[in-house]
């Protein structure tokens, strides 16, 4: 396929990746400096126009920014599931760096824990065992309270994954889960997180 000749001739995925790396640095570096200007005008002027100004700023750069990271994610998911690219280890470093450890801009975590997730379902070549289970432990590490929605359903899709891949249980439908090896990959885990 042409993303196959694109990976092997040009790097598609590590020059996917270390665009996506110089944009969230840039991106983090506007938003810092946007929000620097919104508290100094808070600071001079607490209820001037100034603040009012920068607050839409800020609000403006975030939502864009949320979009090029979608814009980034769109393609990501189009190569992943139309070519058999995996990710690496680093890769999914990348992303986990950016946007969950150095995030820049409210539920950008989110994104990328709901992104992960749907990688993780739709895309068998996407993540392989180990990635996901690097991926499980970056996510275990993450302070329960701090888990997002998006956060903690990633979680728990990944201990499915890797729990039925080790076929330490099966599940029939939503309701019947039978369980076949003890213990469970991960469990003590989602008790912390629960």
């Amino acid at each position: 396929s042409v993303l196959e000749t694109l990976t092997r001739e040009h790097g598609l995925l590590p020059t996917f990746f270390g665009d996506f790396e110089r944009y969230h640095r840039a991106a983090a570096t506007k938003l810092r400096g946007l929000e620097g200007a919104l508290s100094a005008a808070e600071a001079a002027e607490p209820s001037g126009g100034h603040g009012l100004a920068a607050a839409e700023a800020l609000r403006a750069a975030r939502a864009e920014h949320m979009q090029q990271l979608q814009e980034r994610l769109d393609f990501l998911t189009f190569c992943i599931t139309n070519a058999p690219l995996p990710l690496s280890r680093a890769q999914l470093d990348v992303l986990w760096g950016a946007c969950v450890a150095g995030r820049c801009c409210p539920h950008e975590d989110g994104l990328v824990f709901a992104w992960l997730e749907q990688a993780r379902a739709n895309s068998s070549a996407a993540l392989d065992v180990d990635v996901t289970r690097h991926l499980f432990a970056l996510a275990s590490a993450l302070p329960p309270r701090d888990l997002s929605e998006p956060a903690y359903a990633c979680l728990e899709c990944l201990f499915r994954w890797i729990n039925w891949r080790d076929r330490r249980y099966t599940q029939v439908d939503a309701a019947n889960v039978t369980v076949l090896a003890l213990p469970l990959f991960g469990v003590p885990t989602l008790w912390q997180a629960a």
